[in-house]
């Protein structure tokens, strides 16, 4: 993949992503997607542009939750934390990456 910050394998990565929420959504693990809004009119991670859509096939369902967060960390400034304490389990699974979303394939 090209851009500003060339990823390769990203196809297999969806694809492992979609099986683990697959198995989260059969088992009834709570899941949480996080999306990167930056700047209204910004370079990247316009809320309002085209480039900051949670791909497709990985997007909530149901009562899943969307965070929006501004910084690097998911958890400075969003209820991400509160979010997680509320399900009353001590462990996540993280999975994901950072991609314009004329990227992927």
């Amino acid at each position: 993949m090209s851009g500003a910050v060339p990823l390769s394998g990203i196809a297999e990565a969806i694809a492992e992503i979609k099986r683990l929420v697959a198995l989260a959504r059969e088992d009834g693990v709570p899941i949480f997607h996080v999306v990167h809004h930056g700047r209204p009119g910004a370079a990247a991670f316009d809320p309002e542009g085209p480039n900051v859509a949670i791909i497709p096939e990985l997007a909530a369902t149901g009562d899943e939750k969307v965070v929006v967060k501004s910084l690097p960390n998911a958890f400075a400034k969003t209820d991400l934390h509160r979010l997680v304490q509320e399900t009353g389990r001590s462990e996540l699974i993280v999975a994901g990456f950072a991609l314009s979303r004329g990227l992927w394939p």
